[in-house]
């Protein structure tokens, strides 16, 4: 998809057909995912309901209880009031303009495309490895042969990451949920839907499409 603001590109051709009755502005930020566009973390609100036993619930361990968090998230999330991060204030731009169903796979599939391409830096990050031996490990292992490599971009995302896993420290060090990274753009697209149970189907599409994309 072209960046110069020409939406006849065979991208949004596709696009069209995929979710027909959407305006172009609706499904550009799908387009913008595929050509690799992504949104980092927010780790500011990692609030977890407690079991039956009291304890966090900071993983899912069985159906009935990813059902019992899906339930509970459902409220938190409508309730929530915060602002985006500098990071994902363009993130919640877009997904303030989508309809419900296609912002929640919006958001799944960046936050499992950014989790693939990021995960390969945390090793190194938390061996507090600089930049420059990340670096060109992956430049002579990885790299093939005549492949471009935007190291400066790379740079700031390995010091974004950095960032990141240091705040995820701070914030909630225990906590696994995915949602929990995303949890203001999600909460703005919940707060369309005044009915519950529309709003854990929502969260349940979330966690599909992240599973979907995370095994890819």
């Amino acid at each position: 998809m072209k960046k110069n603001g020409n939406n006849n590109s065979p991208m949004m051709d596709i696009l069209r057909k995929a979710f027909p009755g959407r305006s172009d502005e609706q499904i550009v930020p799908i387009g913008l995912i595929y050509v690799g566009v992504r949104w980092g973390k927010d780790n500011r609100y990692g609030e977890v309901p407690k079991d039956k036993y009291g304890n966090f619930i900071g993983v899912c361990t069985s159906d009935n209880e990813y059902h019992e968090y899906l339930e509970w998230l459902a409220d938190y999330l409508y309730t929530l009031d915060a602002e985006p991060n500098d990071e994902q204030q363009g993130l919640c731009k877009y997904v303030d303009n989508m309809v419900p169903e296609d912002a929640i796979q919006f958001i799944g599939m960046n936050a499992a495309l950014y989790q693939l391409e990021t995960e390969p830096m945390k090793s190194w990050i938390k061996e507090n490895a600089p930049f420059s031996e990340y670096s060109e490990n992956k430049k002579n292992m990885f790299l093939k042969v005549g492949e471009e490599y935007y190291e400066e971009a790379e740079r700031e995302l390995y010091e974004r990451v950095r960032k990141e896993m240091s705040e995820q420290q701070s914030y909630c060090p225990n906590v696994q949920h995915a949602d929990v990274f995303y949890r203001v753009p999600l909460s703005r697209v919940l707060k369309k839907e005044e009915t519950k149970g529309k709003r854990v189907n929502l969260l349940n599409t979330f966690y599909q499409i992240y599973n979907e994309y995370i095994m890819k």
